[in-house]
């Protein structure tokens, strides 16, 4: 049991960890900023002083709610895809503790893994392509054309 083959087979799932946290960071940041976006509209809405402005906010609303609900699926795939790697890191250790191979499972954690993080980056284009919906809605209101 040698601790510096130990951290070396550690090593790619760590960067792994440590490359899609900074994509879960960017997602919670698009989610903290919905959120947030998604409560001022809903105050704007109680003081809305007319029915066009309120159908209007309603729909801004809808469309940012199911940003957040997409944006909430995007997040626990990529903190499921932490915790696969997670795994892998543990298995890599039991595997030089125990002096057996688990290639098998840990080919399965990967895969896994991946699959999470391509599934979360399409959430992800999903919710950049509802954004500019909102927006669209949102520019009803004003003279702006685009």
């Amino acid at each position: 049991m040698d601790f510096s083959h130990i951290l070396q087979s550690a090593v790619t799932p760590l960067v792994l960890i440590s490359g899609v946290g900074l994509l879960l960071l960017s997602i919670t940041n698009r989610y903290s900023h919905a959120l947030d976006r998604t409560r001022n509209l809903n105050t704007e809405l109680k003081n809305a002083p007319s029915a066009k402005r309120k159908e209007n906010l309603k729909k801004q609303l809808d469309s940012l709610y199911r940003r957040c609900k997409i944006l909430k699926k995007s997040i626990g795939f990529v903190v499921l895809s932490i915790l696969l790697s997670s795994l892998i890191i543990i298995i890599k250790i039991l595997e030089s503790l125990l002096f057996t191979a688990l290639d098998m499972l840990n080919i399965a954690l990967l895969i896994s893994s991946m699959f999470c993080i391509v599934i979360s980056s399409a959430l992800l284009f999903i919710d950049v392509s509802l954004s500019l919906h909102a927006l669209d809605v949102e520019l009803e209101d004003s003279d702006f054309k685009a």
